[in-house]
């Protein structure tokens, strides 16, 4: 069974790509790209994703739309975080035991987290 998760407003701060970890890079730079889809199977140990196993991933393509060639495209990386990063960021960094999580993502920013219910006691629950 899975859960959506909902954005706690504690966790919007301001950070720019710069100051995050090393695979929080690797996850944003995967967001930017799938840009409508989702990320599938992503693991996170301790916080942090994992991409050995890779995730999945899967692209949400509008057809027989004209002009849908021109995506938008996201900010640069030295540039502020969107409150959307910061929060998925701060929903992973929660979880610590080895948890599968998907990712939903639209217009290159991640809008939905979708978790495991498990033991709240286990930490494993994203509220």
């Amino acid at each position: 069974m899975t859960r959506r998760i909902c954005a706690p407003s504690q966790f919007h701060r301001e950070l720019n790509f710069d100051t995050k970890r090393p695979s929080e890079r690797e996850l944003i730079e995967r967001i930017r790209r799938v840009e409508n889809g989702q990320i599938e199977n992503l693991v996170i140990i301790d916080g942090q994703p994992v991409f050995d196993p890779a995730p999945v991933e899967t692209q949400n393509l509008a057809l027989g739309k004209a002009g849908e060639h021109g995506r938008s495209r996201p900010a640069s990386d030295s540039a502020n975080l969107k409150d959307h990063f910061n929060d998925l960021f701060g929903r992973l960094r929660r979880l610590r035991k080895r948890v599968l999580v998907t990712i939903k993502v639209q217009n290159g920013l991640p809008v939905r987290l979708i978790a495991p219910v498990t033991d709240t006691r286990a930490g494993s629950v994203i509220s």
